[in-house]
């Protein structure tokens, strides 16, 4: 679901909400296995500055998902995972030249992440604190517009020394 209310030309207020349900199960002799995945995701959001040299993002998200897999050969292997963050964000998008555009976020919120392995306690892990991240990006697209190439890198805020970064992507679009 998207809510979006448009107060100026070039500002946007909006909601998003979105998630997935997906059960599946491997059922063949020596790999007998059951998953079942949830996710759900809610962003309140506020865009100023829409089709300018520089557009601004604020809002703040929250994300759960849990990841149930039952494994019917070997049971240690049975784990209940979950992930819940409440963060707030701000990016900030700017196009420099006819192809090329920079893209900056910085992002701070509440991670609880675990690990409940149903057969063996002593496995089982919790992350719960204050995490923050710095995200830099690089975009690339055709004269018509129709292709876009993406570079992106995140870095860790909260604890640069220990754990730096926070991984990285590539993506190319083209719509046809």
């Amino acid at each position: 679901m998207l809510l979006d209310y448009q107060p100026e030309p070039d500002s946007v207020i909006g909601i998003t909400i979105s998630g997935f349900t997906l059960d599946k199960s491997n059922l063949q002799t020596a790999q007998s296995q059951q998953q079942a995945t949830e996710y759900i995701s809610a962003d309140v959001y506020w865009v100023k500055g829409m089709g300018k040299k520089y557009e601004l993002r604020f809002g703040t998200q929250y994300d759960h998902i849990s990841n149930d897999i039952r494994d019917f050969i070997t049971a240690s292997n049975e784990l209940d995972y979950s992930l819940k963050t409440l963060q707030v964000y701000g990016t900030a998008y700017h196009r420099f030249n006819e192809h090329m555009a920079w893209d900056f976020g910085l992002y701070a919120g509440h991670v609880e992440e675990k690990q409940n392995f149903l057969q063996d306690n002593s496995r089982d892990t919790l992350n719960n604190g204050i995490e923050a991240a710095f995200r830099m990006g690089f975009e690339y697209s055709s004269s018509d517009g129709r292709n876009t190439l993406q570079l992106n890198i995140s870095l860790n805020v909260d604890d640069p020394i220990k754990d730096p970064g926070d991984g990285g992507g590539i993506s190319f679009q083209s719509v046809f």
